[in-house]
């Protein structure tokens, strides 16, 4: 099933309700620009963040840098959380280092990474190597809520890991 497919499914079945019924600009991306650089551009100009990500992409590490002013909370899942240990989370604390990210740990998973940049709800699914193979992105109330909530509950039950 092809990752844009499959995320606008699982958002459906999730809202229980079609991506084409909410009230607001649904755009899922395409291949230009790719969903790394779409997220990395959303993530860069926003100010405030939240997510919940089950993998820790490289593009958006490398893009660190550009994250001045960002406050931002991300709940680590799944392999993300597992592969952040010893020298891999030397290597994402030291990226992080001058930045107002806090980094945390939760014990479940989850299916698809959900980020609120600011008034925008960002879905991501991810490919096998952990960077961004479809975003839907939208400004609908409801999607922007099960969202927030979704991020407050994974972060209620996570530890600290960075930050």
């Amino acid at each position: 099933m092809p990752p844009k497919t499959a995320l606008v499914g699982f958002l459906e079945h999730t809202l229980d309700t079609s991506l084409d019924k909410l009230e607001a600009t649904t755009t899922i991306t395409g291949p230009e620009p790719t969903p790394a650089e779409q997220l990395r551009s959303l993530v860069v100009d926003a100010d405030a963040a939240v997510g919940v990500l089950p993998t820790l992409p490289t593009s958006l590490l490398d893009s660190a840098g550009g994250i001045d002013g960002l406050r931002a909370s991300v709940v680590l899942t799944g392999a993300a959380r597992e592969r952040l240990d010893g020298p891999a989370l030397a290597v994402v604390e030291s990226r992080l280092t001058d930045t107002s990210v806090t980094l945390y740990s939760h014990d479940g998973d989850s299916p698809a990474g959900l980020v609120l940049l600011d008034e925008t709800a960002v879905c991501v699914e991810f490919d096998t190597a952990g960077e961004p193979t479809a975003l839907v992105v939208s400004r609908a109330p409801e999607l922007r809520a099960w969202v927030a909530e979704t991020c407050s509950r994974y972060q209620d039950e996570a530890d600290v890991l960075v930050g």
